[in-house]
């Protein structure tokens, strides 16, 4: 009997030609037409799942060839944005932050700073020690008070004078008026007297007078002349009088005059104290700036010491944000400008739950400061009310700079990755050079 052939009733394996049987026959079992049926229908089976197989590898093919196509497709043509992002980026209001410092040295009597307040310009948030400015205040208030009196007494001492003065000089007008006409009637008198004297003496010559009478004519014509200049004489004293005395009156209000002109410069200069005083006193009132909001405080309990110039708060004044951002200058340079899109990703807002904020350029900084460039952004209105904005916020600005196809962006790193390992080779061979050689050689021979 072959080999993988029936063995008859004997219960062993039954099967066919080089494997084992597939059924056992046993001798009550009336069911051999079933093992028949397996023994013919199993190729079958495999090469039904054989074809299947094909089918379906040849499926995948195709899928996986036109998916190809598509990604080749878009690795070549799509359009996507390249952003540029900051090193650092902060909210801030458009109006500058005002930081509130202390203007002089001074011990704190009271505080009125709170984290958050809302403040009014001009409202005092600080006041210092004033009792020493206060009390010299006091004495230079009262030095110009005593000099103002002491002026008033010296100009009305003035204003006396010089009523004085015009009473003597209307005196002095009436007096000179009279001594004038006294003058004038002296002068009349002498010049009658002496034309009588002549028309007496004319008569004598022609012997109608006798020479007595005409020698009392030509002295009573002397006597008029000498009272006529008496009277100019008198005229003329009373005229050097009244300037003598004018000129006493003068000499004093000239006297009381240089005094009121010390008295007004000392005044003067004590009002300028005065106003040093009280400016000083008004620097040791810290003021808020502007109206707005306290965004930082310094502790300062009562009998803190401060230095002039100390920052002790801030006031965020009220008005639209902006989100400020620091780029690397290489980046930013020639490529940030108003206009482009942007957006915002805030460090306290995790983009993955909030999201980020659209927002626009606004303002680009012609300079790099310490190889940052300052670039200035608007947020959309509608995108930003998601999250709500402070200033002092920190987070990340992206600027989108153009568009590329992910092939143009590959052939960028490739370019760049080219770039760089001449660089370094050239650094391994300048490194080698100053060592020696070594260097040079394992250049070499990396190449």
């Amino acid at each position: 009997m072959a080999r993988g052939q029936d063995k008859g009733d004997n219960g062993r394996w039954q099967g066919g030609p080089g494997r084992r049987g597939l059924c056992r026959k046993d001798r009550n079992d009336k069911k051999r037409g079933w093992c028949a049926s397996m023994q013919v229908g199993f190729p079958q089976s495999v090469r039904a799942l054989s074809r299947d197989n094909s089918q379906r590898w040849l499926w995948r093919l195709g899928i996986g060839l036109v998916l190809l196509t598509l990604w080749g497709g878009w690795f070549v043509y799509a359009q996507l944005s390249v952003y540029v992002t900051s090193r650092q980026a902060r909210v801030e209001v458009f109006r500058q932050v005002h930081p509130v410092e202390a203007q002089v040295d001074g011990q704190v009597v009271a505080s009125r700073l709170e984290l958050g307040a809302e403040v009014q310009r001009g409202d005092v948030l600080v006041e210092l020690d004033v009792e020493l400015q206060r009390l010299e205040l006091e004495e230079r208030e009262a030095r110009v008070a005593a000099s103002e009196a002491e002026l008033r007494a010296f100009e009305r001492l003035v204003e006396a004078e010089k009523r004085v003065i015009g009473q003597m000089d209307e005196a002095a007008q009436a007096a000179l008026e009279e001594a004038d006409a006294r003058v004038e009637e002296a002068e009349a008198a002498a010049a009658f007297a002496a034309s009588r004297a002549k028309r007496l003496a004319s008569l004598r010559r022609k012997g109608h007078l006798s020479e007595l009478e005409v020698l009392e004519a030509q002295t009573e014509a002397k006597q008029k002349q000498a009272s006529a200049q008496a009277e100019r004489l008198a005229y003329q004293r009373q005229v050097a009088d009244h300037k003598a005395r004018t000129g006493d009156r003068l000499s004093r209000i000239a006297e009381v005059q240089q005094d009121v002109v010390r008295l007004e410069g000392e005044i003067r200069v004590g009002q300028a104290s005065i106003r040093r005083l009280e400016r000083d006193i008004a620097r040791r009132r810290v003021r808020a700036p502007v109206a707005g909001k306290l965004g930082e405080v310094s502790t300062l309990p009562v009998g803190a010491v401060v230095s002039a110039g100390q920052q002790i708060a801030a006031v965020v004044p009220p008005g639209e944000l902006k989100v400020v951002g620091q780029f690397t200058a290489s980046e930013a340079v020639g490529r940030l400008k108003p206009g482009q899109k942007a957006r915002v990703r805030l460090d306290a807002f995790p983009w993955t739950q909030y999201g980020s904020v659209s927002g626009r350029v606004a303002r680009v900084a012609s300079e790099p400061r310490e190889g940052l460039v300052r670039v200035e952004v608007v947020l959309d209105e509608a995108s930003s009310r998601r999250i709500p904005y402070e200033h002092g916020l920190n987070g990340s600005v992206e600027v989108a700079v153009e568009q590329a196809t992910p092939f143009t962006l590959v052939l960028r790193v490739v370019g760049k990755a080219a770039g760089s390992a001449p660089t370094a080779l050239g650094d391994m061979a300048t490194s080698g050079v100053a060592g020696n050689g070594p260097g040079v050689r394992q250049a070499t021979q990396g190449l």
